[in-house]
Formats: C-alpha cells, sequence, structure tokens
C-alpha cells in the first residue's frame, strides 16, 4: 500500500490505458468492529452519563459521531462528494484546491 488509514488501504495502480490511478480498498470486516465499537462507546457513554449527572446526550453524541464514522465506509458517496467538492471549488476560482476525482 502507498497509504494506510484506520478503515482502509490506498494502492498505486495502473489502468489498461496506462493512467496511473489510487485504489482505496477497505479493511476486511471494518463494518462489524466499527459495530462492535460504536455498540461499547455507547455503553460508556450511558455510564458517564449516569456517574457525572451530565445534561449532555452523551449516547446521542455517539450515535451521530458513528453514524457519520459509517457514511465514511460508501467509498462512492465519497467519490460523489470530491467531485461536488472540485465543482464548488472551480465555480469560485479556487482551481488550486483540490482533490482525488
Amino acid at each position: 500500500p502507498v497509504a494506510a488509514a484506520s478503515i482502509g488501504q490506498v494502492y498505486k495502480a495502473e489502468l489498461k490505458d496506462g493512467t496511473e490511478v489510487a485504489v482505496k480498498v477497505q479493511r476486511p470486516d471494518i463494518l462489524e468492529s466499527i459495530a462492535l465499537d460504536l455498540h461499547m462507546a455507547r455503553g460508556l457513554a450511558a455510564l458517564l452519563k449516569k456517574l457525572t449527572n451530565t445534561d449532555t446526550d452523551l449516547v446521542g453524541l455517539v450515535d451521530e459521531w458513528g453514524a457519520g464514522f459509517v457514511q465514511e465506509l460508501d467509498y462512492r458517496r465519497e467519490a460523489a462528494s470530491g467531485k461536488l467538492f472540485l465543482e464548488a471549488m472551480a465555480a469560485r476560482g479556487l482551481d488550486a484546491v483540490t482533490t482525488a476525482e
């Protein structure tokens, strides 16, 4: 891999026409690992709320954070967001700001 992250790895590849590309691959069984982590975090959040008597919805915070994290597993969505980002930057004349296409 040429890069690694918590949920995947990036490999350098070449298309049949010779174009160099990056291929992002998710780690096997990552959704199950994330689900377990979030389940444990929810339990800890509930316990912390009880122990500290806070008014903050800690379980709700974990749920919101977790929903965003799970959305990062959708690489097609990420690619579509990247395209929209590029279009928005170009519309503002900020062509130097870029992301993967």
